[in-house]
């Protein structure tokens, strides 16, 4: 059974462009409203700032599922601040609408994205505005009082721009893409502290504009180089984690191709639980990662014995280990995947005699979950089991093993989701395939 919550490529079309289009009109009417209530601020000022926002925001990067980043937001700061009272909100609008294009829009040829960031960097900006604009002294001098509340009017705008635009980003992906593998935003601390210090920048360096003039010009770009590359570094440390994890996963696939698809199922049904659960989005992504890199300590096994359905002698049950713990205790050096490796060596104490209090909650979501891919997808028997009768075994055991709540979160989930995993008890049985494209429903 699909997701019925999913939608066609045709689908996403169609309703891209609704909404796309929508947001278009709604940045126009904002625009032109403002035009008619704001006076335009100097055009060569305007024109400088404007080429600033569109080539940062032409090199954003992406900093979380589906979010974009760049330095655009700190020169529409300090700009609002330069513009002043009059002119600030219509001058940020004008200038998000200049950062409409990112280099991923012109690479993949598509219009709905420029059209929805047209719209929501408009109506951002514009919120952002009227905040600096209601809190700006009306006359700035060099006074400590007036500096303080120009960078709390900047700061307040920042936070502001950063607020409306998540909220509205996530809204958007809701509506087009669905449940379509949208996973929860982890790190948003660290992304609003950005915006913080964005409009503490911002208000300090637009004061000195306005109080010094142009001769401030090459101070404010290199600044804004320098919090742009901010930025990519972070971007490109988030690539190199995910490539780490897919390049571990191919490894795996590689070794044995009957785990394909494994991995990714279990950090599906990972990410189901912990949602129905309520996790946060940083702990949501620690697991999920811990679930993809679960069985890379069986890189170590040989291959023989990983493909072995009979059961292991203890020699080989214990060489199984030994190395398993061998390949997590070297990855567990570095910083990053050590959590991971943690939760994936905890989730074998389920099998141990470990006191229960030592069996933490990631390692109970980790043990259900692979469980319930093993028994669904014929990895642990001949034959695949049915969804019904997956749970009813995991009940089963849960007195004893498995945790009761973290069992009946799955199978919450997965009805609400509308998703149907293992044997199909009908006239005509799906096949291993079959199972395996639908367990991979939204890759």
């Amino acid at each position: 059974m699909s997701d019925p919550r999913r939608k066609s490529s045709q689908d996403l079309g169609s309703i891209g462009r609704r909404v796309g289009g929508g947001y278009l009109l709604v940045g126009v009417a904002v625009l032109a409203v403002l035009a008619k209530t704001q006076q335009l601020p100097p055009l060569p000022l305007l024109l400088v700032f404007a080429i600033a926002v569109a080539v940062f925001e032409w090199r954003a990067v992406e900093v979380n599922d589906r979010i974009f980043m760049s330095g655009s937001a700190m020169v529409v700061l300090t700009a609002g601040v330069a513009f002043g009272r009059d002119s600030a909100i219509l001058g940020m609008a004008l200038l998000a609408a200049a950062g409409t294009f990112q280099s991923v829009d012109w690479k993949k040829r598509r219009w709905f994205q420029p059209m929805v960031n047209f719209g929501q960097y408009v109506v951002s900006a514009s919120v952002a505005g009227s905040v600096l604009v209601a809190v700006l002294p009306n006359e700035l001098s060099t006074s400590g009082a007036d500096l303080g509340q120009t960078v709390l009017a900047a700061l307040l705008a920042g936070l502001a721009y950063a607020v409306l635009s998540a909220l509205q980003v996530m809204s958007i992906v809701r509506v087009v893409f669905g449940r379509r593998d949208v996973r929860p935003w982890s790190g948003m601390t660290t992304i609003m502290s950005a915006y913080f210090v964005m409009g503490t920048l911002g208000g300090l360096l637009g004061a000195t504009f306005k109080l010094i003039g142009p001769e401030t010009f090459p101070l404010l770009v290199a600044l804004f180089v320098i919090f742009h590359m901010g930025f990519v570094s972070y971007s490109d440390l988030r690539e190199a984690h995910e490539a780490t994890i897919r390049g571990f996963i191919k490894a795996l696939e590689a070794k044995d191709m009957l785990t394909h698809g494994h991995t990714e199922r279990v950090a599906k049904f990972v990410r189901l639980i912990a949602e129905e659960l309520g996790w946060s989005a940083d702990r949501l992504e620690i697991i999920r990662w811990a679930a993809l890199v679960h069985d890379v300590g069986t890189l170590a096994v040989p291959r023989d014995l990983l493909r072995n359905r009979d059961s292991l002698s203890e020699s080989e049950e214990t060489l199984v280990l030994d190395n398993t713990e061998m390949v997590e205790a070297v990855l567990s050096e570095s910083d990053f995947l050590k959590p991971m490796m943690e939760r994936a060596a905890r989730r074998r104490m389920l099998f141990s005699e470990a006191p229960a209090d030592q069996i933490t909650e990631d390692a109970q979501v980790l043990a259900v979950a692979k469980q319930f891919d093993f028994v669904t997808s014929g990895k642990a028997q001949p034959e695949a089991l049915s969804q019904d009768e997956a749970f009813a075994n995991l009940r089963a055991e849960s007195p004893y093993r498995y945790d009761p709540e973290v069992v009946a979160a799955l199978n919450r989930a997965l009805e609400k989701a509308g998703l149907q995993f293992g044997a199909v008890k009908l006239k005509k049985r799906m096949t291993r395939e079959d199972v395996a494209k639908q367990a991979m429903y939204d890759r």
